[in-house]
């Protein structure tokens, strides 16, 4: 059992040092190949540039009467509260809301990163939820809300879209990621091994939070930029719209954004279509998903 341990920890060491996260091999393997043959890097866009230098883009600002449309709904509709976080479901109304507001918002932007990843870009899932403030003293050993820095283990295919649904300072427990070209000293300064090892180190110059206006919006690729949610404090607490975005095989002038909603797996109620193409189990899934996106 021991040597098995070892061998893990050796592991993650060891994918730590080559490619800046613990993400499986296969995926980083399958993000150089994709890399190396289907991207696009020389686009003239800067949200395409940020995002393969840093990992993250600022994104359009929605207007105020629509995050307020969005807001008033949510005092109508069912939420369920669990662990420190609230999560709302979806009525028909609500989701027409979200839809045109990505449309009007981003459709642009999302076919920029559909030239970038010479593919079809599709919404995965969407959420809206509060994460609330607690004593973080008596709950060191705890993890709510994945308040820990890591990377999503998913293909870098998928990435992220968070929309501020209010004004968020430093005490609404702002989104605290490392930009793709910290990485290095983050890992060095911090002695970062994984979720649960490393130095809280007071120097923040590696992190950026996601402080902003109500309507502000961020794309992360969360599978490269090593994050965390921040923690309210007490009495505090952060409501955020979230997309969870993917490219997939096809061609890019495919616009479906939401072709899944109507699916046995709703995006609007699972993340079953993001672990569908971006984190496959088996490596002849693996295989399978390469071979559909190059040829």
């Amino acid at each position: 059992m021991e040597q098995v341990i070892v061998l893990r920890t050796l592991k993650k060491n060891i994918l730590l040092s080559i490619f800046k996260n613990q993400n499986n091999i296969s995926y980083n393997l399958f993000n150089l190949i994709y890399e190396a043959l289907k991207t696009k890097p020389n686009l003239e866009s800067t949200t395409i540039s940020n995002f393969i230098k840093n990992g993250y883009s600022s994104s359009a600002k929605v207007k105020e009467d629509d995050i307020d449309l969005i807001n008033q709904n949510l005092e109508k509709i069912t939420k369920k509260y669990s662990n420190h976080v609230t999560n709302f479901e979806f009525n028909h109304n609500l989701k027409s809301i979200i839809k045109k507001i990505f449309i009007n918002n981003f459709e642009n932007e999302i076919k920029k990163f559909s030239d970038f990843y010479d593919s079809r870009i599709i919404v995965s899932h969407i959420r809206i939820f509060t994460n609330h403030g607690f004593n973080k003293k008596k709950n060191e050993d705890n993890q709510f809300f994945s308040e820990k820095y890591h990377t999503d283990n998913y293909y870098f295919t998928y990435f992220k879209l968070f929309v501020n649904l209010e004004n968020v300072d430093e005490e609404k427990g702002p989104l605290h990621f490392v930009p793709k070209s910290r990485t290095k000293e983050f890992i060095k300064n911090y002695d970062y091994k994984n979720r649960y090892s490393y130095i809280e180190n007071q120097n923040k110059d590696y992190i950026f939070q996601n402080i902003g206006q109500k309507g502000d919006s961020l794309f992360v690729n969360t599978t490269q930029c090593i994050h965390r949610a921040g923690i309210p404090e007490e009495n505090q607490n952060r409501t955020i719209l979230l997309f969870h975005l993917n490219a997939i095989p096809g061609r890019k002038n495919n616009t479906k954004y939401f072709e899944y909603e109507n699916s046995s797996n709703d995006i609007f109620f699972s993340d079953y279509w993001s672990r569908y193409y971006a984190k496959p189990i088996k490596v002849f899934d693996n295989l399978k998903l390469l071979r559909n996106f190059l040829f």
